[in-house]
């Protein structure tokens, strides 16, 4: 048996074991934390514990739901690869830090597994080891590397609270420790200013983007604000800051989308806006949303990735969606679930995202939010809707514009396995998860015409969007829209600057002061030392000789 058929299996085991806790913990109606004391120290008791709960149980389910499509996928699409054992191991290893995040409320735990999600994606984006690869695994690692230090921090500032455990964080705590967790879960999410790093890791194999950058990696950030949401509104202006950050991370990820040409960064940028919607939620005091909203997105999202894959591979590996058409045509299969994907990802009545996205703007109606907040934040939600339809014209019912040698297939046993997986979930999973978190979420009360005046500003909204992008040729804004805002020159740019500022430095130093300091000038210096020692010295010597020679023969005449 294969790494990639064990990996299959192993996943699949750990996911029935997970579902029939979830249903014993909805039955009973009851949370189980379990704790292990190992070293009291100082006053201070070092333990490790894991909490089952609603929320931690949903969530591992879902990922490991998630792994298994991936994994299961990955066999067609990862065939023939030479380092396929090593791709298994990492995916392995990234499923088991997600998993010691959701489980274990420890902080010394969780930091383990945040600092495991940041080192094994790295490791996954540089897997094809090209400058591409290496460049985008700089940004990812660095951006990331803010946010572990911050964490880090705060852990050790929790340190002085005498407790270890997220459980115990309603207590009280520091306004540092608090801010830290904020800020490490903005870099983990790609908020703005840190949000350069998502379209840039998808440089990584499309498996490894459906699972790390669709639902685990990217909504660790957002996961731990809920685990700290009790203690994180206690303070003023968290809710706004937050929904501020979230409307326009979800406004400049929405309308980049809109002028993007390569198919993984089309739906990178799409995650990116849904995770700004995830933060909307959040501020505006609904954590419960903001987690319904996390689960029913990871469902469709990877298996929009997935479709993506198979567009790819089936396209002698392009990705510029300018060069992609007739799929509805040549691959019925794949054109079904991604038309299901696309329209849960706009909201389409009675499909996994609608539930969660309707909810967010239903409670946004009720809160007492700015009207210019409230705009800004429908519009980006609306131009969901246009990127969307873009997509699947350009792809799905455009003319093919590709090479006459290509052969699409979606045949593959392995990959109808995964789309079977998630395709449940894109189409059920709202309603599913709807039903077993209604008593967390509190009741929406809107009259009807609000209630239909959500779905008739997104129709309107997004076909002036399409419109006004079809007809709209203006380099400049399609610059900048591509660049997110020139976000990625931003964040890019400073670093490689100050390294080829540097680089060119030690070169220049390297070709003059060190050629005089260093091994060189001393080579130089004691070759000409020790040259003019023995040309002093042989000088001397013959000097020295001359005399006594002359002395010996004055001497030898006198006493004649």
């Amino acid at each position: 048996m294969t790494s990639h058929k064990m990996a299959v299996f192993l996943l699949s085991s750990l996911l029935v074991s997970m579902l029939s806790c979830v249903y014993l913990c909805f039955s009973l109606k009851e949370s189980l934390l379990v704790e292990w004391s190992l070293l009291y120290f100082s006053g201070l008791l070092m333990s490790f514990s894991m909490l089952f709960d609603n929320i931690s149980l949903l969530f591992g389910s879902v990922v490991l739901l998630i792994s298994l499509s991936v994994m299961s996928f990955s066999v067609s699409y990862m065939s023939g690869d030479i380092n396929l054992t090593y791709f298994v191991h990492m995916v392995l290893l990234f499923v088991l830090s997600m998993n010691a995040l959701i489980f274990c409320p420890h902080m010394i735990v969780m930091l383990l597994g945040w600092d495991g999600l940041g080192l094994t994606s790295y490791l996954l984006v540089i897997y094809y080891l090209n400058d591409k690869s290496l460049g985008a695994g700089m940004i990812t690692a660095m951006t990331n590397r803010i946010g572990d230090a911050l964490l880090v921090l705060g852990v050790s500032w929790a340190v002085i609270s005498g407790h270890w455990s997220f459980v115990y964080s309603s207590l009280g705590v520091a306004w540092f420790f608090m801010f830290s967790l904020m800020l490490a879960a903005m870099t983990k999410s790609a908020q703005v200013p840190f949000s350069a790093w998502l379209p840039a890791a998808m440089a990584a194999p499309t498996p490894v983007s459906a699972l790390v950058h669709s639902s685990t990696l990217v909504t660790a950030g957002v996961y731990l604000i809920i685990r700290f949401y009790s203690s994180l509104c206690l303070y003023a202006y968290f809710d706004l800051i937050v929904f501020f950050l979230g409307v326009v991370t979800c406004l400049m990820a929405s309308s980049s989308a809109i002028f993007e040409m390569d198919l993984k960064k089309v739906i990178a940028l799409s995650t990116l806006s849904q995770l700004g919607v995830m933060m909307m939620a959040l501020g505006l005091g609904s954590p419960g949303v903001s987690f319904f909203h996390l689960l029913s997105h990871a469902l469709f999202k990877a298996l929009l990735f997935i479709c993506a894959g198979t567009l790819i591979h089936s396209n002698a590996d392009n990705q510029d969606i300018r060069l992609m058409g007739s799929i509805s045509v040549s691959m019925p299969l794949s054109r079904t679930v991604m038309n299901i994907a696309n329209l849960s990802l706009c909201g389409f009545p009675y499909l996994s995202g609608f539930y969660s996205k309707e909810l967010v703007v239903e409670f946004f109606m009720m809160s007492s939010v700015s009207a210019l907040m409230g705009g800004l934040m429908v519009v980006s939600i609306c131009l969901t809707s246009i990127y969307t339809m873009r997509l699947s014209l350009m792809t799905l019912w455009s003319p093919f514009k590709g090479s006459n040698v290509t052969s699409f297939t979606d045949e593959s046993k392995w990959t109808g396995l995964s789309y079977s997986l998630l395709l449940g979930g894109a189409v059920m999973g709202g309603i599913f998860v709807s039903w077993l978190i209604s008593p967390v979420i509190a009741p929406v009360i809107l009259p009807f015409f609000m209630k239909v005046l959500v779905l008739l500003v997104v129709f309107l909204l997004g076909v002036v969007g399409f419109f006004f992008y079809w007809y709209n040729n203006n380099l400049v804004m399609s610059r900048f829209m591509s660049s997110m805002w020139y976000l990625s020159f931003i964040s890019a740019s400073p670093c490689v600057n100050f390294s080829m500022l540097l680089g060119g430095n030690l070169l220049y130093n390297e070709a003059t002061w060190m050629e005089v300091l260093g091994g060189k000038g001393s080579g130089f210096m004691v070759s000409g030392g020790s040259l003019f020692l023995s040309k002093s010295f042989s000088a001397s010597m013959s000097q020295m000789l001359s005399t006594i020679l002359l002395s010996v023969l004055i001497l030898s005449l006198c006493f004649v």
